[in-house]
């Protein structure tokens, strides 16, 4: 083996050290991309069951009937019988909605999972193509 052996040899292993450096960049950002979905998904996640738990609480409470027989409440049981039902109609499909954002999340955590793998694999090849050399 001669010097200009050496010489390429030695500038092919750092090329593919320049590859694997790339590749694992790439993967830094990837987990800190599923990190901070996994982190709003948590926070939709327990704001939706804080929501949820509060209107089951009002479901089985007497309050959810909004007219009570027999006690006086004045115009405002009138008014909250006509404006409770939008508020929590827009509340429900806000759930909804919400609910379709975490699956979103879900399936961008399980794309970037799958990336990450391809990354690692990717480094692995070049890892015993280095050792080859």
């Amino acid at each position: 083996m001669g010097l200009g052996d050496i010489v390429a040899r030695g500038a092919r292993i750092a090329a593919i050290s320049a590859q694997i450096a790339i590749l694992r960049e790439k993967i830094s950002k990837a987990r800190s991309v599923k990190t901070e979905l996994k982190n709003s998904d948590t926070a939709l996640n327990n704001t939706l069951m804080q929501w949820t738990s509060r209107y089951n609480a009002f479901q089985s409470s007497p309050m959810s009937e909004i007219v009570v027989p027999d006690k006086f409440e004045g115009v405002s049981a009138e008014k909250i019988r006509t404006r409770l039902p939008v508020a929590i109609e827009q509340m429900t499909a806000t759930q909804s909605s919400t609910e379709s954002v975490q699956s979103e999340i879900s399936e961008q955590i399980t794309k970037l999972d799958t990336y990450i793998a391809e990354l690692e694999e990717k480094i692995a090849a070049l890892r015993s193509e280095m050792a080859a050399i």
